[in-house]
């Protein structure tokens, strides 16, 4: 990132800047962005594999590793999709800041709250 923004602030050119942006981690819709998302992916993929074994050998608890596979599915279409970015637009109304500034927080740690209570923390 910072060798990124130091070449595209000293290099004039269209490849260096779109460089720049590509692994830009700060941005959207780029290589950290399609790493993430494939990452929260994987996770759920493997999450999934963990329920199927658990249903089958029957020691693990299947339902709450079904859970958290759709969690990480949610998580990824969400980083995909920049679900919580539209709840930035949504909320902008309520002027929020300090650590509300990104309005997503607000509904983001009520789904936290739910999920943890769900599997009881």
């Amino acid at each position: 990132y910072i060798a990124g923004q130091i070449a595209s602030s000293n290099m004039d050119g269209f490849f260096i800047t779109k460089l720049a942006e590509w692994l830009d981690v700060d941005s959207e819709h780029n290589l950290p962005t399609w790493y993430s998302t494939n990452l929260l992916a994987m996770a759920s993929l493997l999450c999934f594999v963990v329920a199927r074994c658990g249903v089958v050998i029957g020691k693990t608890k299947p339902r709450q590793w079904f859970a958290l596979s759709a969690v990480m599915l949610m998580l990824s279409l969400d980083e995909a999709a920049l679900v919580h970015e539209k709840f930035n637009t949504i909320m902008r109304p309520l002027e929020l800041s300090g650590d509300f500034h990104f309005a997503w927080v607000v509904p983001g740690s009520i789904l936290v709250l739910i999920v943890g209570r769900s599997f009881g923390f």
